[in-house]
């Protein structure tokens, strides 16, 4: 079962959800809910459009109505038998979301047995080739082999460091002390990383 808003992006939902049916080979049924808030569409002429479009792939048209978009929704997929709802994801602020509710989340919480698919807005059916890759924050770009050797100069190096100037505290003044852990902090940075570093600076402190 797909859930038909009336917006420019159902055509897309509704060949994603005919394309859902036909690997399960079940049947495809297109509903559109009538309400105030959550999966509203006007019964204009996309609705018109989407309507057909689902009946060329081989569904059928329901419409239901009511407050609660997501009950509603739920309602007729137990009625009908549905195993699967497929829905768009919401263009709706998070501050709407907060004070309106969240229909997505309403149909997760109703739905039970039922699988719930929310498909994105920017989801493309096109080639990988053609989807620009999602930059992604790294912390560390170092491998996991040279962290671990940080963690170990770190861990190993402060208590060393600190009980060889215990012993000589006699020869060193405050401003060596200082500078011998300063060093050994850069060398934690250039083999481990930031965080083996942070920990010999806060150690080293």
């Amino acid at each position: 079962m797909v859930a038909i808003t009336g917006s420019p992006d159902s055509d897309r939902l509704i060949r994603r959800a005919a394309r859902i049916a036909q690997r399960a080979r079940g049947e495809l049924l297109g509903v559109h809910v009538q309400s105030d808030s959550g999966l509203v569409g006007p019964a204009g002429e996309h609705l018109v459009e989407h309507r057909k479009l689902l009946e060329e792939v081989g569904g059928e048209y329901r419409e239901a109505g009511g407050s609660d978009v997501g009950a509603a929704l739920i309602d007729l997929a137990r009625a009908e038998n549905a195993t699967q709802i497929v829905l768009g994801a919401s263009r709706r602020s998070r501050w709407q979301e907060l004070t309106q509710g969240s229909v997505i989340n309403r149909v997760i919480r109703l739905s039970g047995p039922i699988d719930v698919h929310v498909i994105s807005a920017d989801d493309s059916d096109g080639p990988p080739s053609r989807r620009l890759p999602v930059p992604r924050l790294v912390l560390s770009p170092l491998p996991p082999r040279r962290q671990a050797i940080g963690w170990a100069l770190a861990g190993l190096g402060l208590p060393a460091l600190t009980l060889l100037l215990a012993n000589t505290r006699d020869h060193f003044a405050l401003s060596s002390v200082l500078l011998f852990y300063l060093v050994l902090a850069i060398v934690v940075a250039a083999v481990g990383g930031v965080f083996p570093a942070l920990a010999a600076v806060v150690g080293g402190f």
